[in-house]
């Protein structure tokens, strides 16, 4: 008796030094949802093992993958798998009492015994928050200019398609402002690159700024700027826009003990539901842009 009590120990011992040398964490519940087995990549704030559902969550708060939707008792992995579901790859955002939270994606399932009687369930966790992070850093990366944090011309063309697809369906229709700063060249001759790109990052707070929360302000490169106004009710209201990014100016910057002053020339176009590309209406606001600098700068043209 006493040479079976100690290989049941053993055995115990080895399952447990074998759990916790595992990265994943290791979750068990009975069939009443009492945690009876946990690993220490598990542990977080379960320091007895004894957690119920309906306590756990007076310790942590769980959100599905987007970080905003609360996620029910009922709707956690282990819960799904003690009402039968096999559940793969479920991603959950877990939010202790105390520090930070994490994103993990759970595998769970019901667990049997040799008479086919559910004995609980088990789930695995596979903490996954650097790599979420990291995909996310790309994905601004790709999409937003690296010097002053605006959207790209990939991200602004993907918001003008949209804004002229449902202007086509609804209306109204979207404006595009492209916006170029004059005589940048002696900004640059002036201050340095260095320099000139901190006049960049301002002008760019600058136009953002200026607008509304619904509209889009990005960088295209270099000097130039290029505005989405969402919903204009016409021309008027497209070329008011455009009056509040040059009123934006009649102050200068302070940048390294220099005063610059800064004039912009714009470019309106507006869009017709149906009629033009994204690409269309980019390229008449680039043309009514160099308009406005043939006919001496730091003015407002209308593409024809």
């Amino acid at each position: 008796l006493r040479r079976r009590s100690d290989e049941a120990e053993n055995q115990r011992r080895f399952l447990e030094a074998l759990l916790d040398s595992l990265q994943e964490g290791i979750i068990a519940c009975d069939q009443s949802g009492v945690v009876t087995l946990f690993n220490s990549a598990s542990r977080g704030g379960m320091e007895d093992g004894k957690y119920v559902f309906e306590t756990f969550f007076d310790h942590y708060e769980l959100y599905h993958g987007d970080g905003r939707t609360p996620m029910t008792r009922l709707e956690t992995p282990l819960a799904r798998a003690l009402a039968g579901e096999v559940v793969r790859g479920a991603e959950l955002v877990v939010v202790p009492e105390s520090g930070q939270s994490r994103v993990l994606l759970a595998s769970s399932r019901a667990i049997r015994g040799v008479d086919g009687e559910k004995m609980g369930a088990v789930m695995a966790l596979h903490d996954v928050t650097e790599r979420r992070a990291a995909e996310a850093a790309l994905a601004h990366q790709a999409l937003h200019d690296p010097l002053c944090g605006l959207p790209n011309r990939v991200l602004f063309m993907d918001r003008l398609r949209a804004a002229l697809a449902r202007g086509e369906r609804a209306g109204p229709h979207p404006a595009v402002l492209f916006v170029d700063l004059d005589r940048f060249k002696q900004v640059n001759d002036t201050l340095g690159h260095d320099g000139g790109d901190e006049v960049l990052v301002a002008v760019a707070e600058r136009l953002a700024g200026a607008v509304r929360p619904s509209d889009t302000v990005a960088r295209l490169g270099g000097d130039e700027f290029v505005v989405l106004a969402e919903q204009v009710s016409g021309l008027g209201e497209a070329k008011a826009v455009a009056g509040r990014l040059r009123a934006a100016f009649t102050t200068g910057f302070e940048i390294r003990g220099t005063s610059v002053g800064v004039t912009v020339s714009v470019g309106i176009s507006v869009g017709v539901g149906g009629k033009e590309s994204a690409e269309d209406l980019l390229r008449r606001a680039d043309a009514a842009m160099y308009l406005a600098k043939q006919r001496g700068r730091d003015r407002i043209e209308i593409a024809v």
